[in-house]
């Protein structure tokens, strides 16, 4: 519907993990979304503590931009530690 009436969306994903990967993967296929709003509070917790389960994270460059995962699936893999 965004799309249809010329409007930007910028989706939210409440999560992080995967789930925040794979909102980037959608967000990456919208033209009309420009932007991916990441959970970053320091004092709290920075928004990597989210992908910790990750080998290998997207993580934002000095630029700010938050590189897409090129790898199968999501793109990310997960610790084999945590994985039983």
């Amino acid at each position: 519907m965004a799309s249809a009436f010329n409007k930007r969306i910028i989706p939210h994903h409440g999560g992080g993990n995967l789930g925040t990967v794979a909102q980037l993967h959608a967000i990456a296929c919208w033209p009309h979304a420009p932007w991916i709003e990441l959970l970053h509070d320091p004092l709290i917790a920075a928004y990597t503590k989210g992908f910790a389960i990750m080998e290998d994270p997207p993580l934002v460059d000095k630029e700010g931009y938050l590189n897409l995962p090129q790898g199968p699936g999501l793109g990310v893999t997960i610790k084999k530690d945590l994985i039983a």
